[in-house]
């Protein structure tokens, strides 16, 4: 045998011994008890200040003493945080706290670490040893991302047929844990401060079922997170009107989410997460009816069924009835006359938690014909500025607090059952002062609605006309129309702020928009908005002699800061010489009266110097 073969049999012997003793020391350490044993953790921490689960434990027992080491460590292995250095303890059990930040560096208390997971190291000088439990920290800061959505249609009834109870599905919740949800009111612009109403998801779901009543509240006692579930307050029936749902929900960590962002909710913060409960409500007539025609619009009914009478603005009831159903057809009497009218419903019944009338404005009128005046009511603005939730988010989607393009129907009933907003103020005001003073000349009626369909034709058979309220929103076609009509020779005088600016479009039962507003109306005209303390429009130049002195008292004033080159100024009056409120000006062959006092109509029952005004600017309409 040679030497070589000598040493790598020798090697080889020793690599076998060393594999066998090596056998047996593990064996006979897997039949020793361990050092370090019965380890436990509390390891979620969420070290973000809001007192939930700040901090977590690590307990674990010692079967000797030792001087020992006890440092969280990161997936590195670096050190975060030592707990214990070089600290004597004896035998038995030992706890350790940790608040998920790092070393302090002589600070009480450092930084918080990343997010993640973190192990222990836990070191025994004396024996020698290094223990790395499988258990771990978990330190997560970030609450969960929730989404709330209504299932299924987001506007129901309240009345007759109104559903036992709403589901809301939850999105991000996990459904091993309990989510709060929350119900607030919605009025006008804003949230309640506080919510109407709560109540719980199903253990194990991801989805609640709201029962449509307000003043109970089912919540989580103390701890928001993990204390008891209670239920406090006494349930009521939802009244109708517009409601947001917002959810609550803790992770393991005890971080709470909340869906929307935002507590009270607010306009946009999550998409169908609104509810729409309607009330007794008609919808408004955005066509004239002819006397001798029947009327249909359609109702939310009551149950019991409900009376309706059609009253002249500010004059006598012309029809009257009951009926029970969804859509009310009345005849409209050969004799009522053409003008502007109102058609109240009254509820039977009392209805559970809403109203027991509601309201819709109704213009009576005939075909278009050879007529010195014609006089249009705002249908556009009735629906344009109806209150009404269309994408679900609980707040009101009109074209007054309009962002973005929108489509309305308008088929839809008012809103609460209430009458557009300055209905009484404007257009009933005006058509109350017209039946008082009569224009010495044939008049018509009809709505913007109905002009927009075909305006050249319209306007082509009238001298003048007066657009008797809010006119915001036309149509392009409109706008053009009237700009033609006067340069031809109409006259037309209008009341109502911000007229002519914004466009909107309409298609077969709908109404889309708007426009961004225009600097100029469809005339050519720009304005600025003066707002001062109480005071009269005074007359500052009257070749039309409109106004015999100053009249009025009010706070709110649209002054004329351009115009069109071509237009000639014939009244000029308001607060400043040079930015007349009140102004009529020759444009082409035509005549613009426009009167900027805000809530010159209102005033027309009160104040004889606007009545005369008024009268005045009629009469120099059709000469």
């Amino acid at each position: 045998m040679n030497r070589a073969t000598l040493i790598s049999r020798v090697v080889f012997g020793l690599l076998v011994l060393s594999t066998f003793t090596a056998f047996f020391v593990a064996q006979r350490l897997k039949r020793t008890e361990p050092l370090v044993y019965a380890v436990q953790m509390k390891k979620y921490i969420s070290p973000n200040g809001d007192d939930v689960r700040e901090r977590g434990y690590l307990r674990f027992r010692l079967k000797e003493a030792d001087v020992v080491s006890v440092e969280v460590i990161d997936r590195a292995q670096r050190v975060v945080r030592a707990l214990a250095d070089e600290r004597e303890l004896g035998p038995g059990p030992h706890r350790f706290y940790w608040n998920g930040r790092a070393r302090a560096d002589g600070r009480r208390a450092g930084d918080p670490v990343a997010d993640g997971a973190y192990r222990v190291r836990i070191s025994l000088r004396n024996a020698g040893r290094t223990f790395v439990p499988d258990k771990f920290f978990v330190v997560d800061t970030r609450p969960p991302l929730l989404v709330a959505s209504v299932v299924g249609e987001h506007t129901v009834t309240a009345l007759r047929g109104r559903p036992e109870t709403v589901t809301v599905k939850l999105t991000g919740a996990s459904p091993s844990r309990r989510a709060g949800i929350e119900v607030y009111a919605v009025r006008g612009e804003r949230a309640s401060a506080r919510p109407v109403a709560s109540f719980v998801a199903t253990r194990g779901e991801t989805s609640g079922e709201w029962n449509l009543t307000v003043g109970e509240f089912r919540r989580r006692d103390e701890d928001p997170c993990f204390g008891p579930l209670v239920t406090k307050g006494r349930p009521r029936p939802a009244p109708p009107g517009r409601y947001v749902f917002v959810a609550r929900a803790c992770d393991a960590a005890g971080n709470q989410g909340v869906s929307g962002g935002h507590v009270p909710p607010r306009r946009g913060d999550a998409r169908r997460a609104g509810l729409t409960l309607r009330g007794f409500e008609v919808q408004p007539a955005l066509t004239p009816v002819e006397p001798g025609r029947v009327l249909s619009l359609a109702v939310n009914p009551p149950p019991g069924g409900y009376r309706y009478r059609l009253r002249r603005a500010g004059g006598e009831t012309v029809a009257d009835g009951s009926d029970r159903g969804a859509t009310l057809s009345l005849r409209v009497p050969p004799s009522a006359g053409e003008g502007l009218y109102t058609l109240s419903l009254s509820a039977r019944r009392s209805p559970s938690g809403g109203g027991r009338r509601a309201i819709a404005p109704v213009v009576v009128g005939g075909r278009y014909t050879a007529d010195d005046l014609l006089v249009v009511y705002p249908a556009i603005a009735w629906q344009a500025q109806n209150p009404v939730d269309t994408d679900g988010d609980g707040f009101a989607d009109d074209f007054v607090h309009a962002t973005r393009q929108q489509r309305i129907a308008v088929d839809r009933t008012l809103a609460g059952g209430h009458p557009p907003a300055g209905f009484a103020s404007r257009e009933a005001a005006l058509q109350t002062f017209l039946d008082a003073s009569p224009p010495s000349a044939r008049t018509r009626v009809t709505t913007d609605f109905a002009l927009a369909a075909a305006p050249d034709r319209a306007l082509a058979r009238s001298r003048a006309v007066v657009f008797a309220g809010d006119e915001r929103w036309i149509t392009p076609q409109l706008g053009l129309a009237l700009k033609r009509f006067v340069r031809r020779g109409g006259r037309v005088a209008f009341f109502a702020p911000d007229a002519f600016r914004h466009t909107v479009r309409l298609s077969p039962g709908t109404i889309s928009g708007p426009s961004q507003r225009a600097e100029r109306d469809v005339f050519g005209e720009s304005i600025d908005l003066m707002v001062t303390a109480a005071a009269p429009v005074v007359p500052f130049a009257d070749q039309l002699g409109l106004l015999s002195g100053p009249t009025g008292q009010f706070t709110v004033f649209e002054e004329s800061r351009s115009r069109a080159r071509a237009a000639e100024i014939l009244t000029s009056a308001g607060r400043r010489p040079g930015h007349p409120a009140l102004i009529a000006y020759r444009l082409g062959d035509g005549l613009i009266v426009r009167v900027g006092a805000s809530g010159w109509q209102s005033a027309l029952a009160g104040d004889a110097g606007v009545r005369a005004t008024t009268g005045r600017i009629f009469e120099e309409l059709l000469k």
